[in-house]
């Protein structure tokens, strides 16, 4: 079990510029995305932001679910993050390898394709020995919520 709960609060605070790219939706949401109240009231299931999980110290993508894929690209699996993930700031790769390498879970906001975003990393260990054997990178549009602060 992660005894290292605390180092979640931690906010590494990035304030960068993304890459140029395409644009995302109004708001910085996928297109396609959920949450929505449906004509009878009732809710639909929260929005799914892009999350992706990277293995070894070249953050090499093993999976993304599907709005990480739409944000990225279809043939990121395989790939290192600094080959996969272009539109990511420099700044995104080194709160990564500081992760992997300290093994405590981290976030930041970063700007990517002109939207601001929520970044946040978490270290993937092993089960047996708690070594870190990589990482999750989960992307949250800033305007889904009150980051403030």
């Amino acid at each position: 079990m992660n005894k290292d709960r605390a180092g979640m609060a931690d906010d590494a605070r990035l304030n960068v510029g993304g890459a140029a790219g395409g644009a995302a939706a109004p708001g910085g949401a996928l297109p396609g995305a959920g949450g929505a109240a449906s004509p009878g009231g009732v809710e639909s299931p929260p929005t799914q932001h892009p999350a992706g999980l990277l293995y070894g110290r070249g953050h090499v993508v093993v999976h993304g679910n599907p709005p990480f894929r739409e944000l990225f690209g279809a043939g990121i699996v395989g790939l290192p993050a600094a080959e996969a993930l272009l539109d990511l700031p420099r700044t995104a790769f080194a709160l990564m390898d500081l992760v992997y390498r300290e093994g405590r879970p981290l976030a930041g906001r970063i700007t990517l394709r002109g939207s601001p975003w929520r970044l946040t990393i978490a270290p993937r260990r092993d089960i047996g020995d708690g070594e870190v054997y990589g990482i999750a990178v989960h992307l949250v549009p800033r305007e889904d919520r009150d980051l403030a602060g």
